[in-house]
C-alpha cells in the first residue's frame, strides 16, 4: 500500500493550489550567448505561500487540517516521506500573517503539532543509549530539524506570546513525543519549570499532564511526589482535579503489576490524600477511583500478609509491657498478646490451647 498510495501527493497539490500561489516571474526564458547557438533554458515554478486570509471559516479550518493529516502519512520504511516534512517547514517559515485581520496563533499551533505527527522510532537504533544521543547525535537529521525549531518556536513564544500559549502549549506536547519517540534526553525541570504556580493555566496544565504521562515512562518516585504535592497543596482546585482524572487515565501502574512505584510509600501517601479530601467529594471519588485502578479492591500486594503485619504490630506495642511484667507465666502473656489484638479471640483460645496440649 505504502509503494502506491498516491494520496499524499494529491493533498499536496490540492492545497498548493487553493492556498498557495505560484511564482509567474519564473517562466521560460531564452538566453543568448557570445556565439550563434540560442540555449533555452528553463526555471521551474515555485509556489509561494499566500499571505493568511481566516475571512472563511471553512477554509480555514481546511487549512489547518490538512498539513495534520498529510503528517501522518508514512512510506515504505515507516517513516514520513521528506516531502511532507520540507513542505510543513516551508509553511513555518514563509508563514506571513502581516495583513490578516485574526490571530493565526492556533493555525500555527495546529503546524507544529503537525511536525510533532511526522515522528517515528525508525530514526533511533536499538542500541542507542541517551548519553549516545547526546554526545554522537546519531539522530536522523529531519528529528534533528524538528527538534531545534521546536526549541525556537518556544523561545520565540517566551518574547512574543500567541494567544493563550497555544504555540508553547504545543511546543512541549512535541518535546514529550521526542522524548518518548525518539529517545531524546529532555530535562524533566523544562516541565516543572511551566507547571509551577504563576505559569498560565493552560501551559500548567499541559506541563502536568505530560509530568503525569512521563511517570509510567520515567518510573520516578520523585515526579509523582511531585504530582500528589500538586493535588494535595496547589491553590488552583481545577488544576488538582484534571490531574487525578488525568492520572486515572494515565496510572502509573495497574492492579497486581510489578513496578518499582508499586510499594507502601505510594499506598499511604495516596491514602492519606484520600483521607485530607474528605470534605470535597469530587477529587475523593476521583482518588478512590484512581486508587482502585492501581491497587484494587482486595489488600494490596505490597503490602506484607496481614498476619505476619499483626504479629509485628503485637511486638512492637508490647514490647514494654513484656519488659514490666516479670513474674506472669509465659502461656499467660501469650494468651494476652492474642486475646488483645487477634480478630477471632475465640480462634486463638483454641490456637493456645492446642499448643498446650
Amino acid at each position: 500500500m505504502a509503494n502506491t498510495w498516491t494520496g499524499t501527493l494529491a493533498t499536496l497539490s490540492f492545497f498548493r493550489r487553493v492556498f498557495m500561489s505560484t511564482n509567474s516571474t519564473l517562466t521560460t526564458t531564452n538566453v543568448t550567448t557570445s556565439s550563434t547557438n540560442n540555449l533555452s533554458l528553463t526555471a521551474p515554478s515555485a509556489n509561494i505561500v499566500r499571505i493568511n486570509d481566516f475571512s472563511n471559516p471553512q477554509m480555514y479550518m481546511i487549512q489547518k487540517t490538512i498539513p495534520q493529516a498529510i503528517a501522518f502519512q508514512r512510506n515504505k520504511d515507516r517513516v514520513c516521506p521528506p516531502e511532507v516534512i520540507n513542505f510543513l517547514f516551508e509553511l513555518i517559515h514563509y508563514n506571513e500573517n502581516s495583513k490578516n485581520r485574526f490571530s493565526d496563533a492556533f493555525y500555527r499551533s495546529s503546524l507544529i503539532d503537525a511536525l510533532g505527527n511526522t515522528l517515528t522510532n525508525v530514526g533511533l537504533t536499538s542500541t542507542t543509549t541517551n548519553v549516545d544521543l547526546l554526545l554522537n547525535h546519531t539522530l536522523d537529521n529531519n528529528t534533528k530539524r524538528i527538534f531545534d525549531e521546536i526549541l525556537l518556536q518556544l523561545n520565540f513564544d517566551k518574547i512574543i506570546p500567541s494567544y493563550g500559549f497555544c504555540v508553547t502549549c504545543s511546543c512541549l506536547k512535541v518535546l514529550h513525543k521526542l522524548y518518548i519517540i525518539s529517545g531524546i534526553p529532555i530535562d524533566i525541570n523544562v516541565f516543572y519549570e511551566y507547571a509551577t504556580y504563576g505559569m498560565f493555566d493552560r501551559v500548567r496544565l499541559t506541563a502536568c499532564e505530560i509530568l503525569v504521562e512521563q511517570i509510567e515512562t520515567r518510573m520516578n518516585q520523585d515526579v509523582l511526589e511531585y504530582i500528589f504535592n500538586l493535588i494535595g497543596n496547589d491553590p488552583d482546585y481545577n488544576l488538582r482535579r484534571i490531574i487525578v482524572q488525568h492520572l486515572c487515565r494515565h496510572p502509573p501502574f495497574r492492579q497486581n503489576q510489578t513496578c518499582c512505584l508499586n510499594n507502601p510509600i505510594t499506598l499511604h501517601r495516596l491514602w492519606s490524600l484520600m483521607k485530607n479530601f474528605a470534605y470535597d467529594n469530587h477529587i475523593r471519588n476521583d482518588l478512590v477511583e484512581l486508587y482502585q485502578i492501581m491497587f484494587g479492591l482486595s489488600r494490596p500486594n505490597c503490602l506484607p500478609p496481614a498476619n505476619e503485619m499483626n504479629d509485628s504490630i503485637v511486638k512492637d506495642e508490647l514490647d514494654d509491657v513484656s519488659d514490666t511484667i516479670v513474674d506472669i507465666d509465659p502461656e499467660r502473656l501469650s494468651y494476652f498478646r492474642l486475646a488483645r489484638y487477634a480478630d477471632d479471640t475465640k480462634a486463638a483460645a483454641n490456637k493456645l490451647a492446642s499448643t498446650i496440649k
